[in-house]
């Protein structure tokens, strides 16, 4: 069995469940894909920065619980999603890595997610758009 994990903010294409059963018929065990910011909520200069620092190619280093899918098995063996308020999903990956898990980055089916930049925790993606330049756009859009 497979899990594939997204946001509820998150669009995903048309593709994506497909990408990741061709993953796990092949022996992955954890797949991570990319994600996008939503480039319709974010300043001009922060979605240049999130471009500039990520890959969206195969073999990327980043890791998304807004893109990712793991094998049951290898999900429980690591114990799951850690209930901690953030960085759940890094913690999975580092888990699943240090079993000896088969990982895979995979830059298809990128996913659409929210450019918002408040967020239910200070670490998530909406903090670190904000660290991306995000701060001075939004003190410009609060009220005076």
């Amino acid at each position: 069995n497979w899990i594939a994990c997204t946001d509820a903010d998150t669009l995903v294409p048309t593709d994506w469940l497909r990408t990741h059963l061709t993953a796990a018929r092949t022996g992955v065990d954890l797949l991570l894909g990319t994600v996008r910011p939503d480039e319709a909520e974010l300043p001009p200069s922060v979605l240049h920065r999130w471009l500039g620092r990520h890959q969206f190619t195969d073999g990327h280093p980043h890791m998304h619980g807004a893109n990712m899918g793991v094998r049951s098995d290898t999900y429980r063996g690591a114990g799951g999603f850690a209930s901690i308020a953030e960085h759940e999903d890094v913690k999975l990956v580092e888990r699943v890595r240090a079993m000896g898990a088969r990982v895979m980055a995979t830059g298809a089916s990128p996913v659409l997610t929210s450019g918002r930049l408040i967020g239910r925790t200070p670490g998530g993606m909406a903090g670190y758009l904000l660290a991306l330049g995000g701060v001075a756009v939004l003190e410009a859009r609060e009220p005076s």
